[in-house]
């Protein structure tokens, strides 16, 4: 492609690359190069000339909000709009992209149902009272607390034009203003029409729990709002990890008669670099879960969601020699008050597959351990934010095989994985 001094202004693009790649984000196929799209590489695919007086910072793809509620907003460099805009193809992009990710949330029916029966099952908890809803989204947990849980007055906080849908929808279901108020902005940055509230309620976990960072907005919506005696919902979580042993590397030892041996070399490569989000079979799990994390909502501060743990896991009753080829990080969330129905669900992947799916760390194949009779892997973990993007989350591993004979060989491994955007 050959570039021009100078670009003329009817020139143009190939608006159907950019729409590849709304497509590519609706159906989840979004890769890091689509999300590290410069402008130099967007006029390259569109068949356009750079213009001399571009400006690099001028296009982007942004990957933005919280876990779940995350939009993906195009740059895109003053030559592109008008033939987007007169195509239609411009309009909405956050929006379509939003509905896609809520109708999968909304779908989720062991995390909705979850909400909903925390709500209709502890009515006295919400009846009369002042809720908060942090990351409102569709409303549909303010729908809940005002309509199932008889809430006084329901205030839904959202960052994104979905909360345009939200007061359509509660209003469409009979809700008036005087019942639930919505605000946009950011939770940090926001004044409500209220003083106190009774109650926080969020849906706010990512994947591997802590993915994306939406506690800590829903922290500071409590430390700035919540009356004493009130409570988060959900108010407690925990996380946990497990070993697996997955076999899918076999595949590459006999491609249609072919040994492919050096593709196997290069796919484990690229497992064990990131932390690797996925649809988790039960059977694959051959050791018992640890629980590594607590926490209590309603009083748990920024500083410790960044933490260390300890942790020791052994092999099933039964399984013989085990190899473990990955580690596997799950999470819990219990709605548990004293005298109120307790409502809990969990993302193992022993339970109902929920969108949060498993986090899987693979371990370097040097460093795969094999289990015998009684034998267990301890060590520590460490869990926290990236220091360069800070919604992104490290977990680091320092672990050994205990309770072998002696004279056994040693097995021992430190490795450290990325949930990365």
């Amino acid at each position: 492609m050959s570039t021009s001094s100078n670009t003329t202004t009817n020139t143009t693009p190939d608006v159907y690359y950019v729409i590849r790649l709304i497509n590519c984000l609706r159906t989840g196929c979004a890769s890091k190069e689509i999300t590290d799209l410069t402008t130099a590489s967007l006029y390259c695919h569109a068949q356009v000339p750079i213009p001399t007086d571009h400006d690099e910072a001028d296009c982007s793809l942004q990957r933005i909000g919280e876990e779940g509620k995350e939009t993906y907003r195009f740059m895109l460099p003053k030559y592109f709009r008008p033939a987007l805009e007169e195509d239609g193809y411009l309009q909405c992009v956050d929006d379509v992209i939003r509905t896609y990710v809520s109708e999968t949330m909304l779908k989720d029916k062991v995390r909705t149902l979850a909400y909903k029966n925390s709500i209709t099952r502890n009515v006295s908890l919400f009846s009369g009272k002042t809720v908060l809803d942090v990351g409102c989204g569709t409303g549909v947990l303010s729908y809940f607390a005002s309509a199932l849980g008889l809430a006084k007055y329901v205030v839904g906080v959202d960052d994104s034009n979905m909360i345009n849908m939200a007061g359509r929808i509660l209003s469409n279901n009979g809700l008036p203003r005087d019942r639930v108020e919505l605000c946009r902005g950011k939770m940090e940055e926001l004044k409500l029409p209220v003083e106190e509230v009774d109650i926080v309620i969020s849906e706010w976990m990512g994947y591997g729990l802590l993915y994306e960072t939406m506690l800590p907005s829903v922290l500071d919506a409590r430390d700035r709002y919540m009356k004493e005696g009130g409570t988060m919902w959900p108010n407690k979580c925990s996380m946990y990890v497990e070993g697996v042993f997955d076999e899918r590397m076999k595949y590459w030892d006999d491609v249609y008669g072919i040994d492919m041996g050096a593709m196997k070399e290069q796919a484990m490569r690229e497992l064990c670099k990131e932390a690797v989000v996925e649809v988790v079979k039960a059977e694959t799990v051959v050791t018992d879960r640890c629980r590594i994390w607590d926490a209590d909502l309603n009083t748990i501060k920024d500083s410790e969601l960044d933490y260390d743990a300890s942790f020791r896991i052994g092999a099933r009753p039964g399984s013989g020699d085990t190899a473990i080829s990955a580690f596997l990080v799950t999470f819990d969330v219990d709605f548990d008050l004293p005298g109120f129905e307790k409502v809990s669900f969990s993302t193992a992947a022993q339970a109902e597959t929920t969108h949060w799916q498993q986090t899987l760390l693979w371990l370097e194949p040097t460093t795969v351990p094999t289990l015998g009779v009684g034998e267990v892997i301890t060590g520590n973990i460490r869990v926290e934010r990236n220091k360069k993007n800070h919604r992104d989350i490290d977990f680091t591993f320092d672990w050994k095989v205990e309770g072998r004979k002696e004279g056994a060989e040693r097995s021992m491994g430190k490795q450290k994985w990325s949930i990365t955007s």
